[in-house]
Formats: structure tokens, C-alpha cells, sequence
């Protein structure tokens, strides 16, 4: 075996072991942050006055749009609707009211495969729906660094591949 092919055996190998320190300390950690759950009346979340010096807000509320995928400069004029696990793709919408800062939204494990968009702007897609659009593959939490414009950070999701009856909203967790 020449010397090349050990160095990059070893680097892998450091790699593997380095990811999983990593995924077992970010397990362990998991829950060191309280997760406080907040009222988001119309998929809007006053956190203006919340503490985000010790804990993190869980916003399990949104604005949803069954059975249609919007770009959110068609929100305004779309009227919302109840969310209906059954719909096979939806639009969802959250905003979060909250002073001037960098903020992180992550999501768990979503079960649907989504388009994501920060203040009217592509953020990112999470998920991946198989050809028939009958298999859901879950490829990572998603996070995003974000800043509010004028007091309001606005998260919209276009989500596909809901297909199964206990598919449910999980909601949005924000922290600084």
C-alpha cells in the first residue's frame, strides 16, 4: 500500500471518528437549552419581549395553505386555510416579531421535503421526494442564520410529499 492511499485511509478514518464525537455531543447537548413553547396567533409570534438569553422559543403555529404552492410575494393576497395532513403539497407561513439581531431558525427532522425562504428570499431546500412521490427521504435538520428586516423575520415553506395521515406540522424553534 503506498503512502498516499495510508494517509487518506487515516484521514477518512479521522473524519468518521470526528463526525460521530461530534453527532454524540450535539445528542448529549441536545436538551441543555430550554425550548419554550410561544402563541403565534395567525402564524405571527410576538417574541419582542421574549428572553433569549436562556432559552429557545418553539413556534408550532403557522399560516397554511392546503393544496397550493406559493411564492411568498403571493401570500398576501392567498387566504389561509387549516392544515390538512392529508394534502400531498402546502404552503406555510411564519413570522416572527422580534428585535434587531442574528437569530438561527432550525426545524427537526421535517417529514416532507421542503423550499424554504427567509423574507421573501430563497433560503435553502430540505428533504427529497422520490419520482412517484410516495417516498419520503429525510436528509437533515434544517438551520438558518437570519436576520430580521424592519423588526420581522418572515419564514415561508413550500412543502411537498405529505402523504401519510400522521404526517404533522412540527413547528419552527428560534434562538440567538
Amino acid at each position: 500500500m503506498s503512502v498516499q492511499k495510508l494517509r487518506l485511509s487515516a484521514a477518512v478514518v479521522f473524519f468518521v471518528l470526528l463526525s460521530f464525537t461530534i453527532v454524540a455531543l450535539l445528542y448529549r447537548f441536545d436538551n441543555a437549552v430550554p425550548r419554550v413553547p410561544v402563541y403565534a396567533p395567525g402564524g405571527a409570534a410576538d417574541l419582542t419581549e421574549f428572553d433569549f438569553s436562556s432559552s429557545v422559543a418553539h413556534v408550532g403555529e403557522a399560516e397554511f395553505f392546503p393544496g397550493r404552492l406559493l411564492a411568498p410575494r403571493e401570500l398576501e393576497e392567498a387566504v389561509p386555510g387549516a392544515f390538512d395532513p392529508a394534502a400531498r403539497y402546502y404552503t406555510a407561513r411564519v413570522r416572527f416579531l422580534v428585535p434587531e439581531g442574528n437569530y438561527i431558525l432550525f426545524g427537526l427532522s421535517p417529514e416532507y421535503a421542503s423550499s424554504l425562504y427567509i423574507n421573501g428570499e430563497p433560503a435553502g431546500s430540505v428533504g427529497r421526494i422520490d419520482g412517484d412521490g410516495n417516498h419520503i427521504y429525510r436528509v437533515a435538520p434544517f438551520s438558518l442564520a437570519v436576520r430580521p428586516s424592519g423588526g420581522v423575520i418572515e419564514l415561508v415553506a413550500q412543502a411537498a410529499g405529505g402523504v401519510r395521515d400522521d404526517v404533522s406540522y412540527i413547528g419552527v424553534y428560534i434562538g440567538t
